[in-house]
């Protein structure tokens, strides 16, 4: 025979006779307080009520039961003979009620379903009958008892989607005695947890399971037609749970691909973050390099320019003296300072310019590489500054050059540190001042 299977689900126009039935059923066993917490838990979706609510559920059904003359276990077992009984072939159930001494009519066949169960559960109350079937139910989901017993918590979630929760019951309280195992289904599913203990309570005590057992005989139609309601009742309700629990997996899921996106997307700003940071950093370098280059060339293209120009002056000295000698006029004895004062910046050979400032009848003020203190105030003391490269540092260049753009006299760069260079300079500018009244531009 292949395995039964049913399921349970609410629809939205069933919520109310639900609890209907439920208030019905249950109106001398509970509270009214506790009656209108189990019906907000019946007309609930999965996703509208918390776990600490249905936990409050779970403590007032296991109170119901714990009143209840032949208990859960008893419960238990009989939710799960009346799902055999209602779901499975007629012929099926004739022949497996012949096993137990349980003669099923054609005309039972015939009538249907409820008219099989009500002949079967005349003699439920035989231990004979009620082993049977627990054997019955041990076969029929050996399988499953196999795999919990292999691997009990870790196999539940899977078994959930495959067998009835009330078999899942049955397997842990009536087969096992698993406590532990129990505890964790309850922990993990309480919402179909809560919802078993009440479809078991509802079947038994809407289907007068004491009176079946205590008194057979007292039996009415009635309760055949009782368990029907709840099974119609009970197929859509567990319908609707499954899919509360389907959408509850979807949003679980959304929620975890919408954290895993934003933790890549941290990744990917972090990462950016410290490629913005390198390129900054490389940047400033590449600032700092032009920079200095800038300098440098700026340094050299004033030498040039100051090398070029002394060149220039040269030539047109040439010139001047060809002129002269061609217009057979006289040319004057040009070389003579007339008693100005040259200021010489650099080195430390003031002999040797003194000696050449003195003899074309000038003065000298000379100030040492080592004495940058004294060059404002000796340029500031003359009428024309020489200053020699490479025996003078920046600093002494640029006070140079400044106190003669002050001072408003010519200022004279040496490009050399020969003595001959100096003198011929010199005499440079002795010509020009005489002849043109020309001073060397300072640079």
């Amino acid at each position: 025979m292949s395995k039964f299977f049913y399921s349970k689900s609410r629809g939205d126009g069933m919520n109310n006779m639900l609890v209907q039935n439920s208030m019905e059923i249950l109106s001398n066993k509970v509270s009214s307080i506790d009656q209108e917490v189990i019906n907000a838990f019946l007309e609930s979706e999965a996703d509208e009520y918390d776990d600490t609510k249905i936990v409050e559920v779970i403590k007032i059904l296991e109170q119901i039961w714990s009143h209840q003359k032949y208990g859960l276990e008893e419960g238990i077992l009989f939710s799960n003979v009346l799902d055999v009984l209602l779901h499975c072939d007629p012929n099926f159930i004739k022949k497996l009620s012949q096993s137990v001494g349980i003669t099923i009519t054609h005309k039972d066949i015939k009538k249907g379903k409820y008219a099989i169960l009500s002949r079967v559960l005349r003699k439920y109350h035989n231990k004979k009958v009620r082993d049977y079937f627990s054997k019955f139910l041990e076969f029929n989901y050996r399988a499953e008892i196999a795999t919990i017993m292999a691997d009990s918590k870790s196999s539940l979630i899977e078994l959930k989607s495959k067998s009835p929760f009330e078999s899942l019951l049955w397997i842990l309280v009536c087969q096992l005695n698993d406590e532990d195992t129990l505890n964790y289904l309850k922990e993990t599913f309480p919402r179909d947890y809560a919802y078993s203990l009440w479809y078991c309570l509802i079947s038994y005590i809407g289907m007068e399971f004491e009176v079946i057992m205590d008194r057979p005989n007292e039996m009415s139609q009635d309760q055949s037609n009782s368990l029907s309601s709840i099974q119609v009742e009970n197929k859509k309700l567990q319908k609707n749970l499954d899919k509360s629990e389907k959408k509850k997996i979807q949003l679980q899921r959304t929620v975890h691909e919408k954290e895993q996106n934003e933790k890549a997307l941290r990744g990917q700003m972090h990462d950016l973050y410290e490629d913005a940071l390198k390129e900054t950093e490389f940047l400033r370098h590449q600032v700092e390099q032009l920079k200095r280059e800038h300098e440098e060339e700026i340094l050299g293209l004033l030498e040039t320019s100051q090398e070029e120009r002394i060149s220039y002056q040269q030539t047109i000295d040439n010139l001047r003296q060809l002129l002269a000698s061609r217009s057979n006029e006289p040319v004057n004895d040009l070389n003579d300072l007339e008693g100005r004062t040259i200021a010489v910046v650099g080195g430390n050979r003031e002999r040797h310019y003194r000696d050449i400032i003195e003899r074309y009848n000038g003065k000298i003020s000379f100030v040492p590489e080592d004495q940058l203190s004294l060059v404002h105030h000796s340029v500031m003391g003359s009428q024309a500054v020489f200053f020699i490269k490479g025996l003078a540092g920046h600093d002494h260049w640029r006070d140079a050059m400044d106190a003669a753009k002050t001072a408003e006299i010519p200022f004279v760069y040496v490009n050399t540190k020969g003595i001959s260079t100096f003198e011929r300079l010199l005499v440079q500018f002795m010509k020009q001042s005489h002849e043109m009244g020309y001073r060397i531009h300072s640079v």
